[in-house]
C-alpha cells in the first residue's frame, strides 16, 4: 500500500519552506500536490487539471499533499493509499509577527502604504492558529465561546493526526519522512519576509511587544496547554 503525507498548512508555519523543498525533489503537481489556489493555477499552466478533478489513478500517484485548501475531506481523494496526516504550530508571538511582516512586505512590493502593527492587528479577524485550524481544516463555523469546550474540540481533532509538531522542532519530524521519500533532508528556509528590507520587519520595541504579549495572552496560555497535552499523550 502506498503512503501519502497530507499536511494541514496553517499560514506562516513553514509551509512555504516545505513546499519549495518538495517541489524541488518530487514530480511537481503529480507526486507533490500544492493543494491551494496557487497550486491549481500552476497545474493549469502545465496542462494539468486541478488535483481533485483528476481520476482516481492519477490522484493515487500523490506522495505529498500540502496547502491551505487541505481540509478534513482531502484524505478521501487518495483512494486506498495509506494516509499520514501532519500539522505544525508556531509560537503565537512569532506567528503574529511573521503574519504582519508578510502583510507589510506584500504592500511594500506594490509600493503601497501599510499599517503599523497595532492598526494591522486591530483590522485582522483571526489571531489564533487554532481558530484558523477549526474553521479551515475542520470546517467548523460555530466556535465555542466556552474555553474548556474550545480546548476539548481542538484537542479531540488533533488526536486524529499521525504527527502534531511545532515549527521550532520541524526537522525532527520531517527528516524521517524525507528519508522514506528518498529526498534530501537539507532544507533552505523560504519566504523569510522582510529579511532584506528592514522597513518590513516588525519593530520589537517595548510598546509593540507589550501590546502583542497582552493581546496574545490567552493564545499563549492555550498554545502551552495544547503543547503540554500533546506531550502527555506522546
Amino acid at each position: 500500500m502506498n503512503e501519502v503525507y497530507i499536511f494541514t498548512h496553517i499560514p506562516k508555519t513553514a509551509g512555504t519552506t516545505l513546499r519549495y523543498h518538495f517541489q524541488k525533489h518530487l514530480l511537481d503537481q503529480v507526486e507533490f500536490i500544492h493543494f491551494a489556489n496557487k497550486g491549481n493555477h500552476l497545474a493549469k499552466t502545465s496542462g494539468r487539471i486541478p488535483f481533485e478533478k483528476r481520476d482516481l489513478n492519477a490522484r493515487m500517484k500523490a506522495k505529498v499533499i500540502l496547502g491551505h485548501n487541505v481540509n478534513k475531506n482531502t484524505k478521501k481523494l487518495v483512494g486506498s493509499n495509506k494516509v499520514i496526516e501532519l500539522i505544525f504550530f508556531r509560537d503565537p508571538l512569532a506567528w503574529e509577527i511573521s503574519r504582519y511582516n508578510q502583510y507589510a512586505n506584500a504592500r511594500n512590493l506594490k509600493s503601497e502604504n501599510f499599517l503599523c502593527f497595532r492598526e494591522w492587528y486591530q483590522t485582522e479577524k483571526i489571531h489564533s492558529q487554532f481558530e484558523w485550524y477549526l474553521i479551515n481544516y475542520c470546517l467548523i463555523q460555530n466556535i465555542p465561546n466556552d474555553e474548556q469546550q474550545y480546548f476539548d474540540l481542538v484537542a479531540q481533532n488533533l488526536l486524529n493526526y499521525h504527527i502534531v509538531g511545532f515549527v521550532d522542532s520541524l526537522l525532527v519530524h520531517i527528516a524521517p519522512i524525507f528519508n522514506k521519500l528518498g529526498i534530501s533532508s537539507v532544507m533552505k528556509a523560504e519566504n523569510v519576509t522582510g529579511k532584506n528590507n528592514k522597513v518590513n520587519i516588525f519593530n520589537e520595541d517595548s510598546t509593540n511587544m507589550s501590546f502583542l504579549i497582552q493581546s496574545q495572552e490567552k493564545e499563549i496560555i492555550f498554545f502551552n496547554k495544547i503543547k503540554k497535552k500533546l506531550t502527555e499523550i506522546n
